[in-house]
């Protein structure tokens, strides 16, 4: 009776505190490691993985192909039984059409489905070349897309996987990540370098040059704006890759990266770490409480409905991105009453407000637009003192101005931010 009340407290403790960063762990069924989810709307996605199961003296390749048509609360799986192909990347095109990838032993291994994942068919490479395996694709649409991975082998199609060509680089690095901005225009990730091409892939250049890092995932909301995540590092550059600069984040390695929208991104890598930006990449706030579980791909079907996998069939979920709206940063008690200004400002279609509260009391902060009508009451209750972070979206609100006061017995203060759609 103990160990079950112990269990139940145990399983509290943990929900609530990603309950607290608006994240949500999911059943998925399996303990196989997930490596990949890609959403093709807020109810449908699909999800891959992999590893080896040591059974005795043997060691076992197990893979796994997941799907979703209820947002993530149910899980089916789509994969034959005993399926023994361990899968890094999935992408889908069309809604129908799509595409898995990764190792079928010492080999490539690229599947492919055309009817929502009823059936997924294996596709010949072609190839004699054993480095698996394929850690990521890209598709433009259901008949053209690229696939790298082990030995810097760089593998395109423009039939839907009937045939392949095959580039590799001579240096034979393992490539992690893959993505276009155009059909000319490409980045690549692998360990110290970043490469880029301007001719489809025909040919690649070295974008950036960093000893000791191994660039992990890459991903790009327009022609200039790009993001690569590394150890410790989340790389930026505004200028298609001529310059890079970096944002520290000490103690994690980031596996994926992904941007529903130009100014909000996520990150997910070790220890169970989720970070968040809204302000295109310059700031990074952590979502998650340190956790033992690597997480290996982040993905949104858009600004507030994401999934994070990772090891032993793990998988988080959030339908508000990622945020609880108020939470209290810092418990030590601030020396007076104070709302500060919201940032970014001007903002679309997120800001964060921070306001300190001196002594318990009851606290109210509300959003008005310019006639004084209430927009939203973000707090009206009692607090405890500490420092509070509010995360206002402006999602349904047109461009304008917008006023935002904290009252609170004897603090009385408003002050202004604008929303530019």
């Amino acid at each position: 009776m103990m160990k079950i009340l112990l269990l139940i407290i145990s399983l509290l403790v943990c929900n609530s505190l990603f309950a607290q960063t608006g994240w949500f762990e999911q059943v998925t069924g399996t303990d196989i490691t997930l490596r990949s989810v890609y959403m093709t709307d807020a109810n449908t996605g699909y999800c891959v993985g992999g590893d080896i199961l040591i059974d005795g003296n043997d060691a076992v390749d197990r893979g796994i192909i997941l799907k979703t048509t209820n947002g993530g609360s149910n899980w089916v799986i789509q994969s034959p039984p005993n399926f023994d192909k361990i899968l890094y990347a999935v992408t889908f095109p069309t809604t129908e059409t799509g595409y898995a990838a990764g190792r079928d032993g010492s080999t490539f291994a690229v599947f492919k489905t055309t009817n929502g994942g009823t059936n997924w068919i294996q596709q010949e490479l072609l190839t004699t070349i054993n480095t698996p395996p394929i850690y990521s694709l890209h598709f433009f649409d259901a008949q053209t897309g690229f696939a790298v991975g082990g030995g810097g082998h760089i593998f395109k199609t423009t039939n839907g996987g009937t045939n392949w060509t095959i580039n590799s680089f001579s240096n034979m690095s393992n490539l992690y990540s893959v993505t276009f901005t155009s059909a000319n225009t490409g980045y690549l990730c692998s360990d110290n370098f970043i490469y880029k091409t301007v001719n489809g892939g025909s040919n690649w250049a070295t974008a950036l040059d960093f000893p000791g890092i191994s660039f992990q995932s890459v991903y790009f909301t327009d022609q200039n704006n790009g993001h690569v995540t590394g150890v410790n590092r989340i790389f930026k550059t505004t200028n298609a890759g001529v310059n890079w600069s970096s944002v520290e984040l000490t103690g994690n390695n980031f596996s994926s990266i992904y941007f529903p929208s130009s100014n909000i991104g996520y990150c997910a890598g070790s220890n169970t770490a989720i970070y968040r930006t809204i302000d295109g990449g310059s700031s990074w706030n952590s979502q998650t409480q340190p956790g033992g579980t690597p997480l290996y791909s982040i993905f949104f079907a858009n600004d507030t409905v994401g999934f994070a996998v990772g090891n032993v069939g793990y998988m988080l979920r959030t339908t508000t991105g990622g945020t609880v709206g108020i939470s209290i940063i810092s418990s030590e008690i601030p020396e007076k009453f104070a709302l500060h200004q919201n940032y970014p400002n001007p903002f679309n279609p997120e800001t964060v407000i921070n306001y300190e509260i001196h002594e318990r009391t009851h606290v109210s902060l509300a959003i008005y637009d310019v006639s004084g009508k209430l927009i939203t009451q973000a707090i009206n209750d009692i607090q405890n003192p500490g420092v509070y972070r509010y995360n206002f979206s402006g999602n349904t609100l047109p461009t304008g101005v917008y006023f935002y006061r904290l009252k609170t017995e004897g603090y009385n203060e408003v002050r202004k931010m604008v929303l530019i759609k």
